[in-house]
């Protein structure tokens, strides 16, 4: 695959499609890189899209905590029960 990539490339440079105007002594203009106003609109979005997602990640954070706390809760009622079952419906035992 690649050495059909590289016979491509290969035929387009003798034919004067790569890097060159339609003068073969001047070479193309290549714009390299971003441009200022390219690169603050891209921060831009970011920053957009950003103050979108926190509020509602810290909502879904916020339900989870919940929930786990809600769990642990009922894991610790259906250890008291447990216990209390084990002892006879006494709750503390004194020696």
């Amino acid at each position: 695959m690649s050495g059909c990539r590289f016979a491509v490339v290969a035929v387009a440079e003798r034919s004067g499609c790569v890097g060159h105007d339609a003068d073969e002594n001047k070479p193309m203009n290549k714009k390299n890189g971003f441009s200022l106003l390219e690169l603050l609109i891209v921060v831009a979005i970011i920053l957009i899209i950003a103050t979108i997602a926190i509020p509602s990640l810290l909502r879904s954070r916020q339900a989870a905590n919940e929930s786990h706390a809600v769990a642990n809760l009922r894991t610790l009622n259906t250890a008291e029960v447990q216990y209390i079952s084990n002892q006879s419906g006494r709750y503390g035992a004194l020696a």
